[in-house]
Order: structure tokens, then sequence, then C-alpha cells
């Protein structure tokens, strides 16, 4: 009876051991698909979060916002750089009409 009962007891030990490693997997798995998402999702040009807030890199054309700035081509670059929740992080590249460049250094949205 003795050793039934440590077989079960045994069998048991190994059960619950090999349903914490499954779920350690699965977690480890998620958390690797949730980073490949937002990996992903901030690689993309012009891309905005579930949320609204734009993300990673953007390049603003003269017919972003639905007008045209005077002196600038229909789609020439007014502005290229990278946000984080929606504010302005790092280099920022900003154009004039005939396409001379001024890059900024920007921190959450305010130049340094």
């Amino acid at each position: 009876m003795k050793i039934i009962k440590s077989l079960f007891l045994f069998s048991m030990s190994l059960s619950i051991l090999s349903c914490k490693i499954n779920n350690q997997k699965a977690v480890s798995a998620t958390k690797a698909r949730q980073t490949e998402m937002v990996t992903r999702d901030t690689d993309r040009l012009n891309f905005e979060d579930q949320y609204g807030r734009r993300q990673g890199n953007w390049i603003f054309e003269n017919d972003y916002l639905g007008f045209h700035l005077p002196g600038y081509g229909r789609q020439q670059i007014i502005k290229e750089g990278n946000f984080v929740n929606d504010t302005m992080e790092g280099k920022w590249i900003f154009y004039n009409p005939d396409g001379e460049k001024t890059i900024v250094r920007y921190h959450k949205d305010w130049p340094e």
C-alpha cells in the first residue's frame, strides 16, 4: 500500500511540474509574440497604436493635413522623425521649400 501511495504522489508531482513547465512555455511564447508585434508595429511608417498615439518613424508630406503649404511641392517632405507615445523623440529633420535640412533633437516634445 505504501508503494502505491508513493507512486501516486510521485505521478502527481510530475503532473504538477509538467503543468508549470507548459505554463511557463506558454507565457514565454505569448511575451515573444507581444514583443514581436510591438517591434513590427513600431517599425512601420506613420503608425498609430490602438490608442491613436503616433509611434515610430513618421514622415510628413505637404499634403498630410489636407492643405498645402505655400512654396512646397505637392508631396514634398516637410519633416521626418520619431514618435514615442505621441511625443517627438530623438532626431527630427525639417526641410525648407528649397529642400535644405535643419536637424533638431527632441526629448518628450521639447527641442534640446
